[in-house]
């Protein structure tokens, strides 16, 4: 009898300690960019403006909803996401977000945004080499989450933008395919896929395939730091063909909630995952300038970011006055896993491929 007693006294014990072992575990971290998309559909919906200038065919495919609009074109966002989560950028309450960078544009957003500062030798979308340090290499080098950080993006330039062969991380881009952790049979699909699609030759791998490549590899490979970015926000900006764009935003907003819900259903993730969602950089905010970013428009440096996380008090939409800048994500991203981050640079220390001189097909 006191063998037995002794045996689920034992038992007991291992079981706590396992659950607290489980509860002290190290915090997640999932970052997501939407690439040009301005706060002005974040926030307002719909722009009627641009929706004015639309060819009447094309005006039957958006039915804008004045106020309520945002909730029809980011449903996600605004019914569900918003209730758990801050939200920051709306002007219309003077609550600004803007890059520090002045060059606005692709390149030197995501360097800024994981780096911490603002670097005005970052100033091209080329396939050159970060010699910045992001605070995902940091991570990368840390006991917690060495070779735990990954990285998804259609746009085929992060491995620059976070010197894959300096830091090691497992940077998915472009038309690649999945080559490290457990390959699942999914994953083998969508890397079959990949490999006839890369024969199209087009600019950017689209955004729905990136996504199942990350939620995929999360799923099977667990990693405690992810980064996914997508593209077509941007890609349709450029275009200035505003249907597709908005069409684009409403994709992003399923998306963010197909990764909501891996966070609520998955035990790795759920209650121990902070999850930071921003963009690079803005557009312009006239019938004219809409579609272009840079130095002009100057209105293409306003941005706006969402967080949600268990050390976060959510507040919703935040109205208060402030001013955010883009540099600060970096140090949210450490604060968040409770991480010291001090932004620096570290000399190039891997030489360019010839592939490397090439500019990338991103305006």
């Amino acid at each position: 009898m006191k063998i037995t007693i002794k045996f689920f006294i034992l038992i007991f014990c291992w079981a706590h300690d396992s659950n607290a072992i489980s509860q002290s575990s190290p915090p997640n971290l999932i970052v997501i960019t939407a690439d040009g998309l301005r706060w002005q559909e974040i926030f307002n919906g719909t722009d009627d403006k641009l929706l004015s200038y639309l060819p009447n065919d094309q005006m039957t495919l958006v039915q804008n909803q004045g106020t309520q609009s945002r909730e029809v074109l980011m449903p996600f966002v605004w019914n569900t996401f918003s209730h758990y989560a801050n939200l920051f950028g709306n002007r219309n309450h003077e609550n600004y977000v803007n890059t520090r960078n002045y060059h606005r544009f692709s390149y030197p957003g995501y360097s800024e945004i994981f780096c911490g500062v603002f670097d005005p030798f970052v100033d091209s979308n080329n396939k050159n080499y970060n010699k910045n340090v992001t605070v995902l290499e940091e991570l990368n080098q840390h006991y917690n989450y060495k070779n735990h950080v990954a990285v998804f993006s259609s746009w085929e330039v992060f491995p620059y933008i976070f010197n894959a062969p300096r830091s090691r991380i497992m940077v998915n881009a472009g038309w690649s395919q999945i080559n490290v952790g457990m390959i699942t049979p999914e994953i083998s699909r969508l890397n079959n896929l990949i490999a006839k699609l890369n024969s199209t030759k087009e600019e950017t791998r689209h955004d729905h395939l990136t996504w199942q490549m990350a939620l995929e590899y999360a799923k099977a490979n667990h990693p405690k730091v992810l980064y996914i970015s997508s593209d077509e926000t941007d890609h349709y900006g450029h275009k200035a063909d505003y249907v597709s764009y908005i069409k684009a935003i409403t994709r992003f907003d399923q998306f963010l909630s197909s990764v909501w819900d891996l966070i609520q259903s998955d035990s790795f993730y759920k209650d121990n995952t902070y999850l930071l969602i921003t963009t690079d950089h803005g557009r312009g905010s006239t019938t004219s300038t809409w579609r272009n970013h840079g130095l002009l428009p100057v209105r293409s440096g306003e941005t706006w970011y969402m967080e949600y996380g268990p050390g976060i008090q959510a507040k919703g939409e935040i109205v208060t006055p402030m001013q955010k800048f883009q540099a600060s994500l970096a140090y949210k991203m450490a604060d968040y896993l409770d991480f010291k981050f001090v932004a620096h640079k570290l000399p190039l220390t891997i030489e360019r491929p010839s592939e490397a001189l090439l500019v990338s097909s991103k305006q």
